[in-house]
């Protein structure tokens, strides 16, 4: 933290990690996918995520009804193609040059 990085466990709860490791981490999020129709299963991550208090990020939101669906359920960082879609490396490049911090 102390250099302005933010560590982000991406994929949270499709792989193993002891809770042991995760208390001690310095962490600023848990990211996690888009369960289709497992409401319980974002609400489990979003419940781990508040009890370490820590952001919660939800990943493959491509729908707006789904993404408004999530902002009621407290979710308000989401990633998809609701927001963009795939950009090649030029469109990247163009976005930087343009002043946009990557």
């Amino acid at each position: 933290k102390e250099l302005g990085i933010e560590v982000v466990v991406d994929q949270f709860g499709t792989n193993s990690l002891p809770f042991s490791t995760l208390l001690n981490m310095p962490i600023w999020a848990l990211k996690s996918s888009y369960q289709e129709n497992n409401l319980r299963y974002y609400q489990l991550i979003r419940h781990i995520s508040q009890f370490l208090q820590v952001k919660h990020i939800i990943n493959g939101v491509n729908d707006a009804n789904l993404s408004a669906e999530l902002v009621k359920e407290g979710s308000s960082l989401q990633e998809g193609f609701v927001f963009t879609q795939p950009m090649s490396t030029e469109g990247w490049q163009a976005l930087a040059e343009r002043g946009y911090k990557l």
